[in-house]
């Protein structure tokens, strides 16, 4: 807490940090480091890791901040309704619009954080001093929705603030004496919140390697670095087709069918099926299917036919899903889905169970043994 890391030199033994802490300078060696610092960069800022964000293909900021007096979605909006499996005024909602997306959650005192993704020419240079309460102005009164939301809304201090460019990346996830967890080497955007989702399975991975000793670490560490670098590039080509995807609704829509049907597998896979592997546990499998070289090329695909009929682009995404569609995404005219186990229980095929199987493990759902 409180803590600035200003040097980072390799030795004999391992990492000697130079930093200061509540205003005091102190020194501390380690036999390994790992940056969990996420943006702030401690160990980029001072190891020579080359900075690749330039790299990634898209860009955006982030005006953003807390509100008190916000509507509700059940009263202000029409497509609200209490048919719908969640209360949405209590889930993250997201809005899309020309040029970005809004998102909302609600506190249980009620005030909201929101903030407003914008599409940008990558300019990482724009400071809070540009007055970022006239873009969200500008962006919610030009939708009569959010402006009825927001009618009564006040931002709290410290008020509406701009981010500098979201996305990043660096050109290493790995040292002979460091590693970095994936919100520190790469970022791209908030839109499917997979950000502490990644990071848990790394931790479970670092823990992995730090068991290790002498040669054997340093091949673990090689795979830690190989997958993580694996699955950024399988998140950016997700956010770059989904992105792209914006320019209609009912095509993005059908490209969110493509995220939430692999999460949904590789997490009910992972949280249903013991891992059979010779070695570690589903934590090294890839996440949200990196690894998989099928769950790969649905993406690649994806690009080459995001420009014809949107229609045509949806029925060839319910056909690319059919096999890892375990919840049945894209199968209700309303496109609005809740918990159904019987789905579940009905395709236990293709996680390779059988059905009474499957009815004794759905226990593990709820973190629980099963039975048997």
């Amino acid at each position: 807490d409180r803590t600035k890391i200003l040097e980072a030199t390799e030795t004999a033994e391992g990492l000697k940090l130079i930093g200061t802490q509540k205003g005091a300078a102190f020194e501390v060696e380690a036999d390994f480091v790992v940056d969990a610092s996420g943006a702030g960069g401690a160990l980029a800022g001072t190891l020579p890791i080359a900075d690749t964000s330039a790299e990634i293909p898209f860009s955006s900021q982030l005006v953003y901040g807390h509100f008190d007096g916000v509507g509700q979605l059940g009263e202000e909006l029409s497509f609200a309704s209490s048919e719908d499996p969640y209360p949405q005024d209590w889930s993250a909602t997201h809005h899309l619009f020309d040029g970005g997306w809004m998102y909302l959650l609600r506190f249980d005192d009620g005030r909201v954080s929101a903030g407003l993704v914008l599409d940008s020419d990558g300019d990482a240079h724009t400071s809070e001093s540009d007055r970022p309460e006239l873009d969200w102005a500008r962006v919610v009164s030009a939708h009569p929705g959010l402006s009825r939301l927001f009618d009564h809304g006040v931002p709290v201090a410290p008020g509406i603030r701009r981010s500098a460019r979201l996305q990043r990346r660096l050109a290493a996830v790995v040292g002979d004496r460091w590693a970095l967890l994936p919100q520190t080497y790469a970022f791209f955007e908030p839109l499917f919140s997979t950000g502490l989702a990644w990071s848990l399975v790394c931790v479970e991975r670092l823990a992995d390697v730090l068991v290790c000793l002498g040669d054997e670490r340093s091949r673990q560490l090689a795979r830690y670095g190989a997958l993580v670098e694996q699955e950024a590039d399988h998140q950016q080509r997700l956010i770059e087709v989904t992105t792209r995807s914006r320019r209609s609704f009912e095509t993005f829509r059908s490209t969110s069918f493509l995220y939430f049907a692999v999460a949904s597998f590789n997490e009910l896979r992972q949280r249903l099926v013991p891992y059979r592997g010779a070695e570690q546990s589903w934590a090294w499998d890839g996440f949200l299917g990196a690894a998989h070289s099928g769950l790969r090329d649905l993406l690649l695909e994806a690009e080459k036919r995001l420009d014809g009929c949107a229609a045509a682009y949806g029925s060839w995404v319910q056909a690319a899903i059919e096999r890892y569609n375990l919840i049945g995404i894209g199968e209700r005219s309303d496109h609005l889905y809740g918990v159904d186990l019987d789905c579940v229980v009905d395709r236990c095929d293709f996680l390779g169970l059988g059905r009474e199987e499957m009815v004794a493990l759905l226990p593990r759902l709820r973190g629980q043994a099963s039975k048997g």
